[in-house]
């Protein structure tokens, strides 16, 4: 149900838990409807929360404010 992002923003994916939080990846969802493949490098039992923000192009590259959906990722 994501909207495109705004010219010059983008969304960021993060998986968050007890060890901080690590970036999963960007997408601007420009043409909807198609799949997102997000990636991790860590261990996402030990990072349960996701996390998508809207970031600005050119800002601090930490997780923005802007936060338009979180939520519990399941086991697998």
């Amino acid at each position: 149900g994501l909207l495109p992002s705004a010219p010059g923003h983008y969304y960021a994916a993060w998986v968050s838990g007890p060890r901080g939080t690590v970036p999963v990846g960007t997408f601007h969802w420009r043409k909807g409807g198609i799949p997102i493949e997000l990636w991790s490098g860590v261990d996402t039992q030990d990072y349960p929360r996701l996390t998508i923000t809207v970031q600005q192009e050119g800002a601090d590259p930490l997780p923005s404010d802007q936060v338009v959906m979180s939520g519990l990722l399941e086991d697998r």
